[in-house]
């Protein structure tokens, strides 16, 4: 598509603009153009195993102001295991949450609980998510398409699809128009503490270069509109394994 832009003839920007919109109706080629701009999929790949280390603030406690947070993550292939500390009313406190395999597991101050039905649910929904936001898994055969309305990010422009699974909520993917990086994520999602049904959008910004990946360094978390999280990346490193230890239940 650059070649095509720096034609000069008449006839070959009446082709570029045509060609513009159909990519724009084509939500394939949405897809597509969202793969090259992050590195193309042999680099988008490298994203089902990294370690990250993230710092922000989070607001999940009606009538507590955010509470500071630092995080640290692992990802292998299948395999995930996040670690958050907090501070609640001076109260040093840290979860973590883990999948392994078809386990998944949590502690809480040292000791692992039981997981609910529903919370391994939503587990399981999160990574479907989670999957999608990884782009290359939108070549499924059995994820339908289609294109949303053009729509508004901040500021800037931003070209959607709509992905539809059966046995899944819907997802909403928005891609900036101008450089096609992924700018948001937006889907249903349960939530926990009130068992009800929320609105949630993951918006994503600061994307920067990590071995040829353009990767976002900095995310905001809305339920129903209001901000429960806002956070960046501190720490970021692409690894070939983990020691299987890592994610395995205490």
């Amino acid at each position: 598509m650059k070649t095509s832009f720096f034609r000069c003839a008449a006839l070959a920007c009446c082709s570029l603009f045509v060609h513009l919109a159909a990519a724009q109706d084509d939500p394939q080629a949405l897809v597509d153009k969202a793969i090259a701009a992050h590195g193309g999929a042999e680099k988008i790949a490298r994203m089902n195993r990294v370690h990250s280390r993230a710092e922000g603030t989070i607001d999940v406690l009606p009538g507590q102001p955010a509470m500071p947070f630092v995080g640290e993550s692992w990802r292998m292939d299948g395999d995930s295991k996040m670690t958050i500390t907090i501070r609640v009313q001076g109260i040093k406190m840290v979860v973590t949450d883990a999948v392994h395999g078809d386990t998944q597991w949590r502690q809480l101050q040292g000791r692992t609980q039981e997981l609910s039905k529903e919370e391994v649910a939503e587990i399981q929904e999160s990574r479907y998510v989670d999957r999608l936001a990884k782009l290359s898994f939108l070549r499924d055969d059995a994820i339908e398409l289609t294109t949303l309305a053009e729509s508004k990010i901040g500021d800037k422009p931003a070209l959607g699809i709509l992905a539809k699974s059966q046995g899944r909520r819907d997802v909403k993917l928005y891609f900036d128009k101008e450089s096609g990086l992924l700018a948001k994520v937006e889907h249903p999602a349960l939530d926990l503490l009130s068992g009800k049904e929320v609105a949630e959008e993951l918006v994503l910004s600061d994307y920067q270069d990590k071995d040829g990946l353009k990767y976002a360094m900095r995310s905001a978390l809305y339920r129903d509109g209001k901000k429960i999280m806002d956070g960046k990346v501190t720490e970021l490193k692409f690894v070939d394994k983990l020691d299987q230890a890592i994610f395995a239940r205490p």
